[in-house]
Protein backbone atom coordinates (compact mmCIF):
# COMPACT_ATOMS: atom_id res chain seq x y z
CA UNK A 1 0.00 0.00 0.00
CA UNK A 2 1.25 3.69 -0.93
CA UNK A 3 3.02 5.03 1.73
CA UNK A 4 0.70 7.85 2.35
CA UNK A 5 -2.13 6.09 1.98
CA UNK A 6 -0.94 4.04 4.91
CA UNK A 7 -0.12 7.23 6.78
CA UNK A 8 -4.06 8.76 6.31
CA UNK A 9 -5.36 4.96 7.18
CA UNK A 10 -3.33 5.58 10.74
CA UNK A 11 -4.65 9.14 10.95
CA UNK A 12 -8.77 8.25 10.61
CA UNK A 13 -8.33 4.92 12.55
CA UNK A 14 -6.38 7.07 15.68
CA UNK A 15 -8.74 7.20 18.75
CA UNK A 16 -7.70 11.18 18.94
CA UNK A 17 -9.30 11.82 15.17
CA UNK A 18 -12.14 9.94 16.09
CA UNK A 19 -12.54 11.49 19.23
CA UNK A 20 -12.34 15.07 17.11
CA UNK A 21 -14.48 14.03 14.61
CA UNK A 22 -17.59 12.95 16.85
CA UNK A 23 -16.76 15.98 18.77
CA UNK A 24 -16.84 18.06 15.75
CA UNK A 25 -20.18 16.59 14.13
CA UNK A 26 -22.29 16.37 17.91
CA UNK A 27 -21.85 20.09 18.15
CA UNK A 28 -22.88 22.98 16.13
CA UNK A 29 -25.02 22.38 11.92
CA UNK A 30 -23.84 19.27 10.44
CA UNK A 31 -23.85 18.88 6.78
CA UNK A 32 -27.12 17.69 5.36
CA UNK A 33 -27.92 13.71 4.67
CA UNK A 34 -27.76 11.96 1.77
CA UNK A 35 -30.84 10.62 0.41
CA UNK A 36 -30.95 6.75 -0.37
CA UNK A 37 -33.63 5.00 -2.66
CA UNK A 38 -34.15 1.30 -2.37
CA UNK A 39 -35.99 -0.80 -4.85
CA UNK A 40 -35.83 -4.61 -3.33
CA UNK A 41 -37.49 -5.80 -6.30
CA UNK A 42 -35.24 -4.76 -8.82
CA UNK A 43 -32.37 -7.23 -7.61
CA UNK A 44 -32.13 -4.45 -4.80
CA UNK A 45 -31.10 -1.63 -6.65
CA UNK A 46 -29.53 1.62 -4.65
CA UNK A 47 -29.44 4.95 -5.69
CA UNK A 48 -28.84 8.34 -4.15
CA UNK A 49 -28.91 12.00 -4.48
CA UNK A 50 -29.23 15.52 -2.25
CA UNK A 51 -32.31 17.12 -1.90
CA UNK A 52 -31.10 19.14 0.82
CA UNK A 53 -27.97 20.49 0.08
CA UNK A 54 -27.48 24.04 -1.99
CA UNK A 55 -26.19 22.69 -5.77
CA UNK A 56 -25.92 19.57 -4.71
CA UNK A 57 -27.00 16.31 -6.97
CA UNK A 58 -30.66 16.44 -6.84
CA UNK A 59 -30.92 14.14 -8.95
CA UNK A 60 -30.70 10.23 -8.75
CA UNK A 61 -27.46 8.55 -8.98
CA UNK A 62 -27.20 4.47 -9.10
CA UNK A 63 -24.94 3.18 -6.27
CA UNK A 64 -23.09 0.11 -7.33
CA UNK A 65 -21.57 -1.68 -4.12
CA UNK A 66 -18.07 -3.61 -4.48
CA UNK A 67 -18.55 -6.78 -6.41
CA UNK A 68 -16.97 -8.91 -3.56
CA UNK A 69 -19.60 -7.48 -1.08
CA UNK A 70 -23.08 -8.67 -1.86
CA UNK A 71 -25.02 -6.40 0.55
CA UNK A 72 -28.73 -5.63 0.68
CA UNK A 73 -28.98 -2.80 2.41
CA UNK A 74 -32.46 -2.54 5.09
CA UNK A 75 -31.67 0.78 7.64
CA UNK A 76 -28.95 3.29 8.38
CA UNK A 77 -28.11 5.28 11.53
CA UNK A 78 -25.34 7.61 12.74
CA UNK A 79 -23.14 6.52 9.50
CA UNK A 80 -23.60 2.78 9.59
CA UNK A 81 -25.69 0.73 7.71
CA UNK A 82 -27.41 -2.02 8.30
CA UNK A 83 -27.89 -4.97 6.06
CA UNK A 84 -27.51 -8.42 4.93
CA UNK A 85 -24.62 -9.82 3.31
CA UNK A 86 -24.45 -13.83 2.12
CA UNK A 87 -27.12 -14.64 3.68
CA UNK A 88 -25.95 -12.92 7.46
CA UNK A 89 -27.04 -9.73 9.08
CA UNK A 90 -23.87 -7.41 9.11
CA UNK A 91 -23.19 -3.48 10.24
CA UNK A 92 -20.95 -1.46 8.11
CA UNK A 93 -19.33 1.82 7.94
CA UNK A 94 -18.85 2.49 3.92
CA UNK A 95 -16.45 5.32 4.62
CA UNK A 96 -14.35 3.39 5.88
CA UNK A 97 -14.68 -0.13 4.91
CA UNK A 98 -15.26 -1.30 8.73
CA UNK A 99 -17.63 -4.40 8.96
CA UNK A 100 -19.34 -6.65 11.63
CA UNK A 101 -21.11 -9.79 11.09
CA UNK A 102 -23.40 -10.29 13.56
CA UNK A 103 -24.81 -13.26 15.56
CA UNK A 104 -28.31 -15.05 13.61
CA UNK A 105 -31.58 -13.30 15.13
CA UNK A 106 -33.85 -15.80 16.73
CA UNK A 107 -36.19 -16.04 14.04
CA UNK A 108 -37.02 -15.81 9.76
CA UNK A 109 -36.26 -12.82 7.95
CA UNK A 110 -39.01 -9.71 9.23
CA UNK A 111 -41.00 -7.65 7.17
CA UNK A 112 -38.15 -4.58 5.67
CA UNK A 113 -40.79 -1.97 6.75
CA UNK A 114 -40.30 -3.17 10.64
CA UNK A 115 -36.42 -3.66 10.53
CA UNK A 116 -34.87 -0.11 11.90
CA UNK A 117 -31.60 0.76 13.20
CA UNK A 118 -31.17 2.71 15.91
CA UNK A 119 -28.01 5.06 17.12
CA UNK A 120 -27.59 6.47 20.70
CA UNK A 121 -26.38 10.38 20.61
CA UNK A 122 -23.23 8.86 22.13
CA UNK A 123 -22.73 7.24 18.81
CA UNK A 124 -20.96 4.75 21.20
CA UNK A 125 -24.19 2.31 20.93
CA UNK A 126 -26.36 1.49 18.75
CA UNK A 127 -29.31 -0.79 18.33
CA UNK A 128 -31.62 -3.24 15.23
CA UNK A 129 -34.70 -4.37 16.02
CA UNK A 130 -36.64 -6.56 13.99
CA UNK A 131 -40.08 -7.33 14.68
CA UNK A 132 -42.19 -10.54 14.56
CA UNK A 133 -46.04 -10.54 16.10
CA UNK A 134 -45.81 -10.30 19.93
CA UNK A 135 -42.38 -9.61 20.24
CA UNK A 136 -39.21 -7.32 19.38
CA UNK A 137 -35.92 -8.90 18.34
CA UNK A 138 -33.28 -6.21 19.93
CA UNK A 139 -29.85 -6.43 19.20
CA UNK A 140 -27.85 -4.24 21.56
CA UNK A 141 -24.50 -3.53 20.42
CA UNK A 142 -23.08 -2.73 23.65
CA UNK A 143 -23.31 -6.12 24.66
CA UNK A 144 -23.33 -8.31 21.41
CA UNK A 145 -26.44 -10.39 21.66
CA UNK A 146 -30.18 -10.24 20.68
CA UNK A 147 -32.77 -10.04 23.04
CA UNK A 148 -36.45 -10.50 23.15
CA UNK A 149 -39.03 -7.79 23.93
CA UNK A 150 -42.58 -8.40 24.29
CA UNK A 151 -45.08 -6.13 23.41
CA UNK A 152 -46.98 -4.16 26.21
CA UNK A 153 -49.94 -4.79 27.89
CA UNK A 154 -53.31 -4.28 25.56
CA UNK A 155 -51.32 -5.79 22.54
CA UNK A 156 -49.84 -8.93 23.27
CA UNK A 157 -53.57 -10.60 22.69
CA UNK A 158 -54.69 -11.61 19.65
CA UNK A 159 -53.10 -10.59 16.31
CA UNK A 160 -50.77 -7.22 16.04
CA UNK A 161 -49.57 -6.68 12.53
CA UNK A 162 -46.66 -4.08 13.07
CA UNK A 163 -46.44 -2.47 9.44
CA UNK A 164 -43.95 0.71 10.15
CA UNK A 165 -41.23 1.23 12.29
CA UNK A 166 -39.09 4.41 13.13
CA UNK A 167 -36.65 5.30 14.67
CA UNK A 168 -35.76 8.85 16.66
CA UNK A 169 -32.22 8.36 18.42
CA UNK A 170 -32.90 6.25 21.21
CA UNK A 171 -36.54 5.39 21.00
CA UNK A 172 -38.26 3.33 17.66
CA UNK A 173 -42.00 3.87 17.08
CA UNK A 174 -44.10 1.39 16.08
CA UNK A 175 -47.19 2.12 13.69
CA UNK A 176 -49.23 -1.21 14.81
CA UNK A 177 -52.48 -2.49 14.15
CA UNK A 178 -54.21 -5.33 16.31
CA UNK A 179 -57.01 -7.55 16.01
CA UNK A 180 -58.44 -10.25 18.13
CA UNK A 181 -61.03 -12.82 18.16
CA UNK A 182 -64.40 -10.56 18.59
CA UNK A 183 -63.75 -9.03 15.08
CA UNK A 184 -62.30 -5.64 17.23
CA UNK A 185 -59.53 -3.71 16.06
CA UNK A 186 -56.88 -1.21 17.50
CA UNK A 187 -54.98 1.08 15.63
CA UNK A 188 -52.03 2.53 17.92
CA UNK A 189 -48.31 4.06 17.72
CA UNK A 190 -46.18 2.18 20.46
CA UNK A 191 -43.20 3.63 21.59
CA UNK A 192 -39.89 1.62 22.85
CA UNK A 193 -37.11 3.27 24.34
CA UNK A 194 -34.37 1.04 23.94
CA UNK A 195 -32.35 2.27 26.51
CA UNK A 196 -34.49 1.33 29.59
CA UNK A 197 -36.75 -1.36 27.28
CA UNK A 198 -40.04 0.01 28.09
CA UNK A 199 -42.94 0.84 26.21
CA UNK A 200 -45.23 4.23 25.94
CA UNK A 201 -48.26 4.19 23.81
CA UNK A 202 -48.57 8.11 21.64
CA UNK A 203 -51.62 7.19 19.93
CA UNK A 204 -54.52 5.08 19.49
CA UNK A 205 -57.92 4.89 17.83
CA UNK A 206 -60.00 1.72 18.15
CA UNK A 207 -62.42 -0.09 15.36
CA UNK A 208 -60.40 1.84 12.56
CA UNK A 209 -59.80 -1.27 9.90
CA UNK A 210 -56.53 0.56 8.00
CA UNK A 211 -55.35 -0.22 4.62
CA UNK A 212 -51.90 -0.79 3.69
CA UNK A 213 -50.69 2.62 5.03
CA UNK A 214 -47.30 4.51 5.20
CA UNK A 215 -46.34 5.54 8.23
CA UNK A 216 -43.46 9.19 9.45
CA UNK A 217 -42.28 10.72 12.76
CA UNK A 218 -41.03 14.02 11.72
CA UNK A 219 -37.99 14.77 14.44
CA UNK A 220 -40.61 16.72 16.52
CA UNK A 221 -42.37 13.83 16.94
CA UNK A 222 -45.31 14.78 14.21
CA UNK A 223 -46.69 11.40 13.21
CA UNK A 224 -48.52 11.36 9.92
CA UNK A 225 -49.69 8.64 8.06
CA UNK A 226 -50.01 8.24 3.94
CA UNK A 227 -51.74 7.05 1.48
CA UNK A 228 -51.39 7.19 -2.04
CA UNK A 229 -55.04 6.76 -4.01
CA UNK A 230 -56.29 7.88 -7.58
CA UNK A 231 -52.84 9.09 -8.18
CA UNK A 232 -52.42 11.52 -5.09
CA UNK A 233 -50.26 10.95 -1.99
CA UNK A 234 -52.62 12.41 0.83
CA UNK A 235 -50.39 13.11 4.03
CA UNK A 236 -52.90 13.11 7.41
CA UNK A 237 -51.75 13.74 11.11
CA UNK A 238 -52.37 11.25 13.83
CA UNK A 239 -53.76 13.77 16.24
CA UNK A 240 -53.08 13.02 19.73
CA UNK A 241 -55.88 14.73 21.60
CA UNK A 242 -58.86 13.86 18.97
CA UNK A 243 -57.77 10.32 19.09
CA UNK A 244 -58.02 10.68 14.83
CA UNK A 245 -56.77 11.93 12.08
CA UNK A 246 -56.31 15.65 10.95
CA UNK A 247 -55.86 15.99 6.47
CA UNK A 248 -52.57 18.01 6.16
CA UNK A 249 -51.94 18.11 2.41
CA UNK A 250 -52.05 16.49 -0.95
CA UNK A 251 -49.79 15.93 -3.70
CA UNK A 252 -50.73 14.92 -7.36
CA UNK A 253 -48.34 12.14 -8.32
CA UNK A 254 -48.03 9.87 -11.72
CA UNK A 255 -51.23 8.45 -13.12
CA UNK A 256 -51.59 4.71 -11.40
CA UNK A 257 -49.26 4.87 -8.98
CA UNK A 258 -50.20 3.49 -5.10
CA UNK A 259 -47.00 3.93 -3.41
CA UNK A 260 -44.91 7.20 -3.43
CA UNK A 261 -41.82 6.67 -0.93
CA UNK A 262 -41.13 9.36 1.44
CA UNK A 263 -39.09 10.43 4.50
CA UNK A 264 -38.81 13.31 6.44
CA UNK A 265 -35.95 15.44 7.61
CA UNK A 266 -36.20 18.72 10.17
CA UNK A 267 -38.90 20.62 8.92
CA UNK A 268 -39.48 18.95 5.07
CA UNK A 269 -40.82 15.57 3.78
CA UNK A 270 -39.45 14.22 0.80
CA UNK A 271 -41.64 12.23 -1.68
CA UNK A 272 -40.14 10.24 -4.57
CA UNK A 273 -42.26 9.69 -7.68
CA UNK A 274 -40.91 8.12 -10.52
CA UNK A 275 -39.98 11.10 -12.46
CA UNK A 276 -40.31 14.11 -9.17
CA UNK A 277 -38.77 14.62 -5.86
CA UNK A 278 -41.10 16.72 -3.70
CA UNK A 279 -40.23 18.60 -0.85
CA UNK A 280 -42.68 20.12 1.48
CA UNK A 281 -42.21 22.68 4.14
CA UNK A 282 -44.17 21.59 6.85
CA UNK A 283 -44.32 24.81 7.88
CA UNK A 284 -45.68 26.84 5.07
CA UNK A 285 -46.90 23.98 3.80
CA UNK A 286 -45.64 24.63 0.47
CA UNK A 287 -44.20 22.08 -2.02
CA UNK A 288 -40.91 22.30 -4.47
CA UNK A 289 -40.54 20.25 -6.81
CA UNK A 290 -37.02 18.51 -9.03
CA UNK A 291 -37.88 17.12 -11.90
CA UNK A 292 -35.63 13.62 -12.55
CA UNK A 293 -33.45 13.16 -15.44
CA UNK A 294 -32.99 9.60 -14.36
CA UNK A 295 -36.43 7.55 -14.11
CA UNK A 296 -36.74 5.83 -10.28
CA UNK A 297 -39.12 3.87 -9.18
CA UNK A 298 -38.38 2.85 -5.18
CA UNK A 299 -40.09 0.85 -2.09
CA UNK A 300 -38.06 2.81 1.13
CA UNK A 301 -36.14 6.00 1.48
CA UNK A 302 -33.46 6.35 4.30
CA UNK A 303 -31.50 9.24 5.02
CA UNK A 304 -27.96 8.56 5.39
CA UNK A 305 -25.06 10.60 7.03
CA UNK A 306 -21.88 9.95 6.43
CA UNK A 307 -19.23 9.69 9.28
CA UNK A 308 -15.68 8.18 9.98
CA UNK A 309 -16.81 7.58 13.77
CA UNK A 310 -16.77 4.21 14.11
CA UNK A 311 -19.50 1.99 15.93
CA UNK A 312 -18.67 -1.37 14.39
CA UNK A 313 -16.58 -2.67 17.17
Amino acid sequence: MDHSLLQWKDLIESPRFKSLHHKYHSGGERSPPILLGLNYISGSSLAKCNPFGQGGAKDWIMVDPPPELDFNLISCAGGLMFGCSMRSYVVMNPLTGDLQVLPPPPSSPPMLSTSVMAMHASRQRYWICLAFMRVIYLYDSSVGIWKEVALPEGWIEGWTQHCYARAINSKVYYYCLRLNDVDTSRLGVLCLDLENLSWSTEWTIDGYDTPWEDFLVSPALDFFKVVVKDSTYHLSRLDVASKGFVKETSLNVTEGLSHAPSCCYKDTIVVAGPKTLAVLDCKTRSWSKHENQNVSNFECLLLFEPSLFDSCQ
